[in-house]
């Protein structure tokens, strides 16, 4: 219940405490009140005169609450004619010398009809203030910070189990393969209050320049989800299986919860938050391509070489064939755990081949599972 004092008293519904104003013009015109029991009501003014105020006046439920004030959804679309008889009705308030009467009605007649024709949305997003609030948390825990913002069809206090840990570990996932390495430190996750906001932040310790390491990993991870095709944002991205499979994760997670999504990503030297919008639509046509996406069965290939590139920080090998020609790819931990290699040498190598298709071209990517010196 709210504890500031009474804003108007209505027989039908006891005391009600104003909420919020979404529209206002010298004083209140469409305002939220809150009952005793936490329900809420939208009040739309239809006249004012000198002594007389009268609002058309609706139930609201707090997914219709956020949607309003989220500028989502038009105010006159919280008074559909058919939400019930006892959903819609008229308050009328006519202000005495020493009471007030107010008075209410079920029978709304035409009063509909004097809602404004052209669509009207409310004056206040509580969007702008999660997006400068994500910017601030950076600021306070010198972390950069990734929100996930869900939208309709989700309680927006609460964030469901499954899917808070679906977004947790895919999340997690999602950071390791980018660069093909496991994080030096955990990322911490919370829900923000009053909204269904999951909080990601990367504690990764400010370099020389005040820069992060986290900030090259979701600039990839940004570009991708803002691409208009993921494969358009694969390029940086080292391990593409893994990636894709923890993004489609992501993606089902959110689309289970039929929400709107909105990523807001801001570092502790930021002066913005780059925001990244999706609907539930796009949100289901991404889920979808990226079954377009699939790993054809890996080939393996042995052969003799000359090892001329070894690099175990980045995990790259360059073998140089018999014919000339060069072999480049990653290298698996196993093999990096049984050096040193000496170079330039001659080896015998084993090397796994995955095969990718996507609607627009197949691709390789090369992986030296075996290196032995040559007889």
């Amino acid at each position: 219940m709210n504890d500031n004092e009474v804003f108007m008293h209505v027989d039908e519904f006891g005391d009600l405490y104003l909420y919020d104003v979404l529209l206002s013009y010298i004083y209140p015109r469409v305002f939220v009140c809150e009952d005793y029991y936490n329900c809420l009501l939208l009040f739309y003014e239809i006249s004012s005169e000198q002594n007389v105020d009268t609002w058309i006046v609706t139930k609201l439920n707090r997914k219709e609450y956020y949607s309003l004030v989220d500028g989502k959804v038009a105010i006159q679309k919280a008074f559909h004619p058919q939400k019930g008889k006892y959903s819609l009705f008229l308050l009328t308030k006519k202000y005495g010398l020493e009471k007030d009467e107010i008075s209410l009605s079920y029978n709304i007649g035409g009063c509909l009809k004097k809602l404004p024709k052209e669509l009207v949305y409310s004056e206040k997003k509580t969007i702008n203030n999660d997006v400068l609030r994500t910017l601030e948390v950076a600021r306070e825990t010198n972390a950069t910070t990734f929100d996930i913002k869900l939208f309709s069809g989700t309680d927006r206090h609460f964030v469901p189990q499954n899917i808070m840990a679906e977004l947790c570990a895919s999340m997690t996932s999602l950071t390791n393969s980018v660069f093909g390495k496991k994080r030096d430190n955990a990322l911490r996750v919370a829900t923000a209050p009053g909204s269904c906001i999951v909080r990601f932040s990367f504690p990764d310790q400010i370099n020389l320049f005040n820069e992060l390491d986290a900030d090259d990993e979701l600039h990839v991870i940004n570009n991708v989800l803002s691409s208009e095709s993921i494969s358009d944002g694969l390029n940086c991205v080292s391990n593409k299986p893994k990636f894709l499979r923890s993004y489609s994760k992501i993606m089902d997670a959110i689309r289970k919860t039929h929400s709107d999504v909105l990523f807001s990503t801001a570092s502790p030297n930021s002066t913005e938050v780059q925001i990244i919008e999706m609907t539930s639509f796009e949100v289901t046509r991404r889920f979808n391509e990226v079954k377009n996406i699939n790993k054809i069965d890996s080939d393996f290939m042995k052969f003799n070489g000359k090892l001329i590139a070894f690099d175990i920080i980045t995990k790259r090998f360059k073998i140089q064939l018999d014919d000339g020609s060069v072999k480049i790819g990653s290298v698996s931990n196993d093999v990096i755990n049984k050096g040193p290699y000496e170079l330039p040498k001659c080896y015998s190598a084993t090397i796994r081949i995955d095969k990718y298709i996507s609607k627009d071209n197949i691709s390789e990517k090369c992986c030296l599972i075996d290196l032995t010196v040559s007889n």
